[in-house]
């Protein structure tokens, strides 16, 4: 379960990518009458489309699931030691170069665009999850989310872990304590009602 919820974020991150990808088609693929769709370019289209729906339904998804552990809740817990904001890190570089890749598509066959997106969607998909580039996501930084990235130790057993953590009104700070479901969760999303 650990790398579809990876994948989700990937598809997550690259959601507005794919949304531009398929709007950029719609008028040179659907809406263009000296262009036929066969069979095989309503698939490649298709496949798109997936991918964004997939994207738009991750962030659905990703940000009704948060973590709601109160003080007395039950829990496996972690100190956080070490504390690093990533939220505004190299954002604008990162973003920028979705951004520019969506635009950069010549958009000369479907088949081969096809093909080309799911080329560049594999290699940013496999640095995305291998580096662990959660903080490249502008759905949850629009959503109001900061992300931090925290070196944590358990209480019972001294466990050192690292974990991703999406906070949206929530401060992390060194000695915070996290609650975990289970042991087996690198990323954490919490969220808190903003108090007035």
């Amino acid at each position: 379960m650990k790398i579809i919820e990876k994948i989700f974020y990937y598809l997550m991150a690259v959601c507005f990518m794919n949304i531009i990808f398929l709007v950029r088609m719609i008028p040179n693929y659907l809406v263009n009458s000296d262009y036929t769709m066969s069979l095989k370019s309503w698939i490649c289209f298709g496949i798109v489309a997936l991918l964004t729906f997939i994207g738009i339904l991750a962030s659905v998804l990703i940000t009704i699931k948060t973590l709601k552990f109160k003080e007395n809740s039950l829990g496996i817990e972690y100190k956080i030691v070490e504390c690093k904001n990533h939220t505004g890190e190299q954002y604008f570089t990162h973003f920028s170069l979705l951004v520019l890749t969506a635009f950069a598509v010549p958009y000369t066959d479907l088949l081969f665009d096809c093909i080309f997106i799911c080329m560049i969607h594999l290699l940013l998909g496999f640095i995305y999850i291998r580096e662990n580039l959660y903080y490249i996501n502008p759905t949850l930084n629009i959503l109001k989310y900061r992300i931090y990235e925290c070196k944590c130790m358990s209480l019972k057993g001294n466990q050192e872990k690292t974990l991703h953590i999406f906070a949206k009104n929530v401060d992390m700070n060194i000695n915070k304590i996290i609650k975990l479901k289970s042991n087996r969760s690198d990323i954490v999303r919490i969220s808190q009602k903003k108090t007035p």
